[in-house]
């Protein structure tokens, strides 16, 4: 057999490597704070009364007690003052009529002194000083009235818009490694 040396080629290739590099879309969103002012007016509040009265009338007990005032008492005492002078004067005739009766029998001077200095008739009736309804009173209430009016709450609101950041996504693409081819003799 015979062995020829022939010289033969050896080849190597690599192949090319692309590779890809990817970012991701992104957003970000922040949303400021709404600028608020809310007010609270006060209400109208009115308050109306009348004043109440009340009437106490205690002349009638002090008159039970025996206190007058002076032109009451004044005329009280110049009545009681002609009732007694009209009635001494009715005794006066009738103590008269009986002297001059003679048909009378007996002491009439001492008849007509058991009359006015004898003893007398006590009266025994239990009486209330000042009665009961001596008093009056009389009394108008007093009215109230409130009404409160709200005011309305004043609301302002400045709204802000959102502040959005948006990165969109990103595809680059590079090459890793090149392709090559080697070629070597080989004998």
């Amino acid at each position: 057999m015979i062995l020829l040396n022939i010289p033969h080629l050896d080849i190597h290739t690599t192949r090319a490597q692309i590779d890809l590099k990817i970012t991701d879309a992104t957003v970000d969103i922040e949303q400021p704070k709404a600028v608020q002012d809310i007010q609270q007016p006060k209400g109208v509040l009115e308050i109306h009364t009348t004043r109440g009265h009340l009437e106490v009338d205690s002349s009638q007990a002090w008159e039970d007690l025996g206190l007058y005032s002076a032109p009451r008492a004044i005329k009280i005492n110049a009545e009681q003052a002609l009732q007694a002078v009209k009635e001494g004067m009715s005794r006066t005739v009738q103590e008269g009529n009986q002297m001059m009766d003679l048909r009378r029998k007996g002491n009439v001077i001492s008849q007509i002194a058991k009359q006015r200095y004898g003893p007398k008739k006590v009266e025994s009736e239990i009486k209330f000083i000042p009665s009961v309804d001596a008093v009056k009173i009389e009394n108008t209430p007093g009215t109230l009235s409130i009404n409160y009016t709200p005011s309305k709450v004043q609301i302002n609101v400045q709204t802000n818009k959102p502040v959005i950041t948006y990165t969109p996504w990103d595809v680059k693409t590079f090459l890793a490694r090149e392709a090559s081819i080697t070629i070597d003799v080989v004998k």
